[in-house]
């Protein structure tokens, strides 16, 4: 004898040309899961005590219209299982659905599904965030330290630059160009340097004090200020990427803290839910637990915050204030992360605005 084994949300079921032979149900609670299971081509416990209840009752040959539940089923079983697609009893009880199943809880487990899908892509992107942002945190380690070493290297050939006192990317557009011959006006102000500033540089490149470098050096650190260009570009992408994902997982914690130092506190709690669960006292300190344990420890000075300092109100805050800011701060951060994990309203400028307020009455 043969029977088709076919499945649905309610259950898996058995017909024998076109009449049913036998059923397992599902528990209502562990529908959701079971599809989860058989989307994923594995049959479920039901699959197998249906199975094994048919085979005790002389059924020899089964039937599946998928081929990876059909596969693990012949694996498991040790029977023949053909795919069958579509199979007599799988057009059958497509057939009987209106009949077994209410409209009603039809639409509610449609709504249980649509959930599940949309916090599992959530998941995803929220993974996405902590790697990203740990790739941030490392590009930033290795773009500096080597466009430190790299300005060292070029200044025993043009020591006036140190103390143009440029910034980083500026340093490495100079080094870019080669040696200080090639530094000349047009050059830079492609580069995009001010008039000012471009003849800044040219007038102390022609009047240098700084050596020669021996032959291919100079090549050397100018391909190495180019690689570095094109990280800080990398980087920016990484960045923008990071805002993008920001706005869709988290967009009331991005609203209040920015997407850079959103992300940081995201990735260092290791995911939103587990943001969501600190306390207002805990995020004040997340990423200074180290400095804290130790000062518990010896009885020192304990850190008013860790990387919330990044925020705009704490960085050019008075000494004095920062440990009230932080405090305000950190339980404006909580609540956005608790929504953002939770309902997914968007209170993010209602936030702002109470953030504001509080950090008036602290500044007086």
């Amino acid at each position: 004898m043969e029977a088709d084994l076919t499945e649905c949300f309610l259950g898996v079921f058995a017909f024998d040309k076109g009449v049913e032979v036998g059923r397992k149900l599902f528990p209502k609670e562990a529908r959701l899961s079971r599809l989860e299971q058989m989307l994923r081509g594995e049959p479920t416990e039901e699959h197998f005590q249906l199975a094994q209840e048919l085979i005790a009752r002389g059924f020899k040959r089964f039937s599946s219209e998928d081929r990876q539940l059909a596969s693990a089923l012949r694996e498991k079983l040790g029977v023949e299982v053909q795919v069958k697609f579509p199979s007599a009893g799988g057009s059958r009880l497509r057939a009987l659905l209106p009949e077994l199943c209410p409209t009603d809880e039809l639409w509610e487990l449609a709504r249980s599904i649509a959930i599940a899908r949309v916090r599992k892509e959530a998941s995803r992107k929220e993974e996405s965030i902590v790697l990203g942002t740990r790739v941030l945190e490392n590009l930033d380690k290795y773009i500096n330290t080597l466009a430190s070493l790299l300005t060292e290297w070029y200044a025993l050939h043009f020591p006036e630059l140190l103390r143009l006192n440029l910034e980083l990317r500026e340093n490495l557009k100079i080094i870019s160009l080669g040696g200080r011959k090639q530094l000349d006006f047009g050059a830079l102000e492609r580069l995009g340097f001010s008039k000012k500033r471009a003849a800044q540089i040219v007038g102390e490149a022609q009047n240098s004090l700084g050596a020669e470098l021996p032959d291919g050096t100079l090549e050397v650190i100018q391909r190495g200020a180019t690689s570095l260009l094109s990280l800080l570009e990398l980087r920016e992408k990484i960045e923008d990427r990071l805002d993008e994902l920001m706005k869709e997982v988290a967009p009331n914690l991005r609203a209040l803290a920015g997407a850079t130092l959103g992300a940081k506190l995201i990735s260092k709690a290791g995911g939103l839910k587990e943001l969501a669960s600190l306390t207002a006292g805990h995020l004040q300190i997340l990423g200074a637990e180290k400095s804290y344990f130790r000062a518990l420890k010896t009885k020192g000075k304990r850190p008013k915050h860790g990387i919330i300092y990044l925020h705009p109100s704490l960085r050019g805050a008075p000494k004095q204030l920062r440990g009230k800011i932080a405090r305000a701060l950190a339980g404006k951060l909580v609540l956005a992360a608790r929504v953002d994990a939770t309902s997914g309203r968007f209170v993010g400028d209602e936030l702002s605005k109470k953030l504001e307020e509080r950090l008036r009455e602290i500044h007086g």
